[in-house]
């Protein structure tokens, strides 16, 4: 019941609980029984809906733990990126991907913003300017994985694609 009531938590609270642990730790006291419970239920969460907190989390129960736990990042994350859905019905291309110094960002229908953040959140890019294609240079952008959510004027939710950025 109480792992339930923390996982629903939005992703500041999350990093909010988990500092605080943090802190008390810096102060010599350990974590008691159910601020364990309330780091585990956090650490195993989606980084990209649990935020920061998620990975203060995972990093004070390395601490404590005796062997190493591991995170599938993957499998908690497809509802944030469902792959099929995006491949079929997706009205939004990302090209070339993978990408080395330029990608577009091209749509049939009118886009409205395109916001490029790295896996933990980052803002990296915006844009706010529509059109049918946008040309981003991702030049000085480390080498990795990005996300691209893209809204079009006439739908109302954002399409999120994986980017990855090549050297």
């Amino acid at each position: 019941m109480l792992s339930s009531v923390f996982s629903t938590q939005p992703y500041w609270y999350n990093k909010a609980r988990a500092l605080s642990v943090l802190a008390q730790k810096w102060q010599g006291s350990d974590p008691d029984s159910v601020q364990m419970l309330m780091l585990e239920s956090i650490a195993d969460q989606c980084p990209l809906e649990g935020g920061k907190g998620v990975y203060i989390a995972r990093n004070i129960l390395a601490e404590y733990q005796l062997g190493e736990t591991e995170y599938d990042d993957l499998a908690k994350c497809t509802s944030v990126i469902p792959r099929l859905a995006k491949s079929e019905n997706s009205k939004i291309s990302v090209y070339p991907n993978p990408a080395q110094e330029t990608f577009f960002v091209e749509s049939s229908s009118v886009i409205e913003k395109v916001v490029v953040t790295d896996l933990s959140g980052k803002l990296i890019y915006k844009n706010d300017v529509p059109g049918h294609q946008i040309k981003i240079s991702n030049q000085g952008w480390i080498p990795g994985v990005y996300l691209v959510a893209t809204t079009l004027k006439d739908v109302d939710k954002a399409e999120i694609q994986k980017l990855i950025i090549i050297p």
